[in-house]
């Protein structure tokens, strides 16, 4: 409680600051009725005085020295009864408390003393209470954190549970490494992707004006969309690092946090981090010394290969001297994800320039074809990868295989991005079909073939060639098309004769049909 605060809850008591109006910040610890004029023997820092100055009624001297008196105790302030036996403070006094920014108070000569000591008293109660609470929560979390051996991802999660609030853990630029699995999102990030930039339009501009701050402040305080953000900036050799965000409807810093409590936060943060990567790294290290161990003995059994593309994996390409280890990192999440595969029994992660390779060793085939692509489809979708292209190789029993299912596994995925922009997992089983019929695109007697049979349509009006391409999608069913392209069946009736006109061919033939399907899809597929 502060002077302002002292000001607001004696409102009804018609209370007003007549002196040091720039000290209404002081902090209120106590609160003391004034008998004895010798306030040197009794006054405290932070005490509330409370007086009618009845002693020295007739002695302005004396309440001069009074005051000193108590300005030199780092006394919180005055309250005086105006009107019982004083009329008015001094002009000396005035000008002292305004010069030390010390609050004087002037309370009426009928408000009694009760009136305004209760609402006061029960508010320092209060504030008590909740500091003993405080001091024996900081002491829980500074235990913790001192006794903290998990891994930062754990670690992060039971933080949160014990502050009440969300938690997430971003780079210098922005970019998410961790968070809690109780994280709100809110007008700074809307989402949870591994390594995404917060939402929020101006976030460039608050990360420059925090990181010019770092050196003055231990934390930042920020409210987006009413949600109260506690921002405690990490950074090593001068070089910012972190932002750790702590996210609460409430405000963290003032009922939990103390200075110590943040130092310990941020470095405990930053060493386990340091440490993991390292753990990390060694970790990959093994299975690189595994892997080619393993291909040496030539074995055969049931292998599946992934390939994996990401726009936001650039970052692990951009690492500079004090950033993080982000390419292990991303590999530890893949391997925590597929490690949900049961029929695996080992994973092998390799990084090229534009993507990542995964090899599963399965304990047994995967009885459809199906089965798998579903499978990590629902790993991905629940993810924060859930933006990652993959795509999925068939199962192959030589290990000689390798190199020919790496370069058919990229061309599925180049395939699968064409043909189907919006889905995010592609399997060689369902776009084998078109590595064929890419290869067949380049070849120039295909292309004039196509040219022949379709140019009247690519002379006439667009929606022509897309009310064909939507017929046939739909197995020639000219309801359900009409339903798709939001027309009158009567519409795509009148269309249909006029293709047929055009083109020549007879829509009900199959052998017509065939020849359409197989034109339209190499005149789609030219640009791969």
């Amino acid at each position: 409680m502060n002077i302002s605060d002292v000001l607001k809850l004696s409102n009804d008591s018609n209370l007003k600051l007549i002196a040091g109006e720039k000290g209404k910040d002081r902090k209120v610890e106590t609160i003391e009725v004034m008998e004895v004029p010798q306030p040197e023997e009794w006054a405290n820092s932070g005490v509330l005085v409370i007086t009618t100055f009845y002693s020295v009624q007739n002695d302005s001297e004396e309440q001069l020295r009074i005051v000193k008196e108590l300005i030199q105790n780092r006394a919180a302030g005055l309250i005086v009864k105006i009107g019982k036996f004083i009329k008015d403070l001094s002009e000396p006094i005035i000008k002292l408390a305004n010069d030390h920014d010390f609050p004087i108070l002037s309370l009426p000569k009928e408000v009694a003393y009760i009136d305004i000591l209760s609402p006061l008293n029960a508010q320092l109660h209060m504030e008590n209470l909740k500091n003993q609470d405080s001091i024996k929560y900081l002491k829980d979390v500074q235990i913790y954190m001192n006794n903290w051996h998990e891994s930062v991802e754990n670690a992060v999660n039971e933080l949160a549970k014990k502050l009440l609030c969300s938690i997430y853990i971003e780079d210098e630029k922005g970019r998410l490494l961790y968070h809690s699995n109780s994280l709100v999102l809110d007008g700074w990030r809307d989402n949870t992707l591994l390594f995404s930039y917060p939402s929020n339009v101006q976030y460039e501009e608050f990360l420059k004006n925090w990181s010019e701050k770092v050196n003055l402040k231990n934390y930042f305080s920020e409210v987006f969309e009413q949600k109260k953000h506690m921002i405690i900036p990490v950074y090593r050799n001068q070089e910012q690092l972190l932002f750790i965000h702590l996210v609460s409807n409430r405000n963290v810093v003032t009922e939990y946090f103390d200075t110590n409590t943040i130092e310990l936060v941020k470095n405990r943060i930053l060493t386990n981090m340091i440490s993991e990567y390292a753990d990390l790294q060694r970790e990959f290290f093994l299975k690189e010394q595994e892997w080619q161990q393993f291909k040496k003995k030539n074995p055969t059994g049931q292998f599946i290969l992934l390939y994996l593309e990401r726009s936001l994996n650039e970052v692990i390409y951009q690492s500079t001297e004090y950033s993080f280890d982000y390419q292990s990192l991303l590999k530890k999440y893949l391997k925590d994800l597929l490690s949900k595969i049961t029929e695996q029994k080992d994973i092998y992660i390799f990084q090229t320039e534009k993507g990542l390779f995964i090899f599963l060793n399965m304990t047994k085939e995967m009885n459809e074809p199906m089965e798998l692509k579903n499978l990590v489809k629902e790993i991905f979708e629940q993810s924060q990868l859930r933006d990652m292209y993959v795509a999925i190789s068939p199962i192959f029993e030589k290990l000689t295989d390798w190199n020919d299912k790496k370069f058919n596994i990229v061309k599925t995925l180049k395939v699968g991005k064409k043909i189907y922009p919006n889905e995010y997992i592609h399997s060689y089983h369902e776009l084998g079909l078109y590595e064929f019929l890419i290869e067949l695109s380049s070849h120039q007697p295909v292309q004039i073939y196509v040219k022949s049979v379709l140019q009247g349509l690519s002379q006439s009006d667009p929606v022509l060639t897309e009310t064909l391409n939507m017929y046939l999608k739909e197995n020639g069913n000219a309801s359900r098309a009409a339903e798709k392209l939001f027309v009158t069946r009567r519409t795509i009736t009148y269309r249909l004769q006029r293709i047929k006109d055009i083109l020549g061919m007879d829509l009900d033939r199959a052998e017509d049909i065939f020849i359409l399907q197989f034109c339209l899809r190499i005149n789609h597929l030219e640009n791969i």
